[in-house]
């Protein structure tokens, strides 16, 4: 086992035994125990790195030298404090510069009076006015389709058109995956059906 010295900038010299690819956790708590304090007030520095993810492995040789950085408690837990505060901040939900006073309104409502939470915030107000209005007009129809008891015809219609509405748009001279909607039923290259599976067996390349 290497032995290593240890100098603490509060003060103190120390030389401690430590395996041969210690982590850095393991080689924190000797020192820490070394030098009679927390160790989650404690930085080891080695080679001028400062030594931050605990689950590292260093591989050590006798007569390497640590050096031993104190970190005041208070001001530590101050450190995280102000982190989490940032973090909070950061995942506030803020409407844009230019929201309308309808936008401003429907987030009062939904945050102050119904206290929804910052995520559900964020997923409503980034949905499009088009979605929202196609929603609206959607619930409207399926209470008469209801009426009507025409409910699942207007269910599968519904699903139907949904399909197509998504389909979105080629561009000029772009096939598409699916070889029915392709002129002259053309395949994309590295397609794999019966057809191929049939022709390299004939081939002798399966």
């Amino acid at each position: 086992m290497p032995r290593v010295k240890v100098k603490a900038l509060f003060g103190g010299q120390w030389v401690v035994e430590v395996a041969d690819n210690v982590r850095v956790e393991d080689l924190r708590d000797v020192v820490a125990r070394q030098a009679g304090r927390d160790e989650q007030t404690l930085w080891i520095v080695f080679k001028g790195r400062k030594l931050v993810d605990l689950e590292e492995r260093l591989r050590l040789n006798d007569g390497d030298s640590l050096l031993l950085v104190a970190q005041d408690k208070k001001r530590l837990q101050q450190i995280q404090e102000e982190d989490v505060d940032e973090v909070e901040r950061e995942l506030r939900f803020r409407l844009p510069g230019d929201a309308n006073r309808a936008q401003k309104f429907f987030k009062w409502l939904l945050k102050d009076k119904m206290h929804l939470p910052e995520h559900m915030l964020a997923i409503i107000f980034s949905i499009r006015r088009r979605t929202w209005i196609g929603l609206v007009v959607w619930g409207v129809c399926s209470h008469f389709a209801g009426r009507l008891s025409i409910g699942p015809v207007y269910i599968l219609a519904s699903i139907v058109a949904l399909i197509f509405l998504n389909l979105g748009q080629r561009r000029e001279g772009e096939l598409s995956a699916y070889s029915v909607f392709n002129d002259g039923f053309r395949e994309l290259p590295g397609t794999l059906n019966a057809d191929t599976i049939d022709h390299q067996i004939r081939q002798g390349q399966f």
